[in-house]
């Protein structure tokens, strides 16, 4: 018989931050198309990471209308989120109405199930999927908006390790969504929607720092 050998202790276990790219959730209600226009419209074509956008629509709103808004105002590639879709860096991802839009291991799933916070698609959903899957890497952006759609989702994304920010009350049309955002203590920054863009991008820098991963060539400018 053998000798007894004691095993190995076992390596700390590295707590994993998801994909080699960030991912960018934006929720938005009343006043959104505009806001989420200027948004992307500061996002570089070189960003490396995926945008999801939730935007609260009537259930008989035009399903194409906010993807071909949003596809003349950025340099990212603009697409309507369909079930099982892959995720993939520079691209813009426009929830449908009627549907909630998570994200699960490199995935899309879209499904009809119950509103929540009255609305489908709902940012909670969506940001709270983002954070289980991609922890860190997750940046959470709330825009003008009624109601208070959102704020969980950023409780989610901050507890998971990500970071969330929220449009302020001077370029908000509606305020609602933004400062209940705010009431749960899990915004990091409040800020101009001019200024958000470079606020993203300076977070994916922050991230590509800290795991080496993330690869972004665009500079660090001061907003």
């Amino acid at each position: 018989m053998k000798p007894f050998k004691p095993e190995k202790p076992a390596a700390p276990v590295k707590k994993s931050c998801g994909q080699d790219y960030g991912i960018v959730v934006v929720g938005a209600s009343a006043g959104g198309v505009s806001a989420l226009s200027r948004l992307v419209s500061g996002l570089p074509k070189t960003l490396t990471a995926a945008v999801f956008v939730v935007q609260h629509l009537t259930s008989g709103a035009d399903k194409s209308r906010l993807k071909d808004i949003l596809a003349l105002h950025t340099r990212l590639r603009a697409v309507r989120a369909r079930d099982q879709m892959p995720v993939q860096k520079g691209v813009v991802y426009v929830a449908e109405p009627g549907r909630h839009m998570r994200i699960k291991q490199g995935m899309i799933r879209l499904d009809k199930g119950e509103p929540v916070r009255f609305v489908r698609p709902s940012a909670d959903v969506l940001f709270r999927s983002a954070a289980e899957s991609y922890g860190c890497r997750v940046v959470g952006v709330v825009l003008t908006g009624i109601g208070s759609d959102g704020a969980e989702g950023c409780r989610a994304v901050k507890e998971n390790g990500g970071i969330c920010m929220v449009q302020d009350r001077e370029t908000a049309q509606f305020f609602d969504m933004p400062e209940a955002a705010i009431a749960t203590g899990a915004v990091s920054h409040v800020l101009p929607i001019h200024r958000m863009a470079d606020a993203i991008i300076r977070e994916l820098q922050k991230l590509q720092k800290a795991t080496g991963t993330i690869e972004n060539d665009v500079p660090d400018t001061d907003t």
